[in-house]
């Protein structure tokens, strides 16, 4: 009941909540984003009790399970599935990302969403993406770079969300454009469905 009312607030306000997108209306919805092993090394770093275990791989296994006791939880009592990244307006993986560079990136999409309130968009950064095993055309990733380079813009890229990675679905010549770059981020489109039924690898360090 209090977070239905806060849609009616007339200020700005920042709501730490995970169910906050569900419950308020008309709101610029964030979801941030980091791999397992990031996240766990984070939790056992803030040295908050009760939410850490002594090693790094009990603490990735203990954080799954209880985002999946989440997860049940919230279904239950909701009928809603708060692991479902489309229900957000921008998520933001700030695993390989400064705070100020998540923070630049959070602020433009909060003002390009003012304008355009159908905005979603992804930022996923380029080590955290897989990649299918498909032969790319490395002439198209140098135009593209080039236009990037240039402030031009490039064809969207696609991506799968499962189980908290990130698969890219299409636009290869333009994400590996991004990472050849160096862009901090990939800007993608998350998109409905399961990864294809091939290899997938992911780059240890940008290009």
């Amino acid at each position: 009941d209090g977070l239905k009312k806060l849609s009616d607030v007339d200020k700005l306000l920042v709501i730490d909540s995970r169910m906050a997108w569900h419950f308020t209306e008309g709101t610029f919805k964030v979801y941030l984003s980091a791999d397992a092993e990031t996240s766990a090394l984070r939790i056992m770093s803030a040295n908050r009790e009760g939410e850490h275990a002594e090693t790094l791989e009990k603490t990735i296994s203990e954080t799954k399970a209880r985002r999946e006791s989440e997860k049940k939880r919230y279904m239950t009592q909701y009928g809603v599935n708060i692991k479902d990244l489309r229900n957000y307006s921008v998520i933001i993986d700030t695993t390989h990302a400064s705070p100020d560079e998540v923070a630049l990136c959070l602020i433009n999409s909060f003002n390009t969403w003012k304008s355009n309130k159908e905005f979603k968009m992804a930022y996923i950064t380029p080590e955290r993406l897989y990649y299918p095993d498909d032969e790319p055309n490395n002439e198209e990733i140098v135009r593209l770079s080039s236009e990037l380079e240039c402030g031009g813009s490039v064809p969207f890229v696609e991506v799968y969300e499962k189980d908290g990675d990130f698969y890219l679905a299409s636009g290869l010549e333009s994400a590996l454009a991004y990472s050849f770059n160096m862009n901090t981020f990939i800007p993608a489109r998350l998109i409905s469905g399961e990864p294809e039924n091939k290899k997938y690898t992911k780059m240890k360090n940008s290009l």
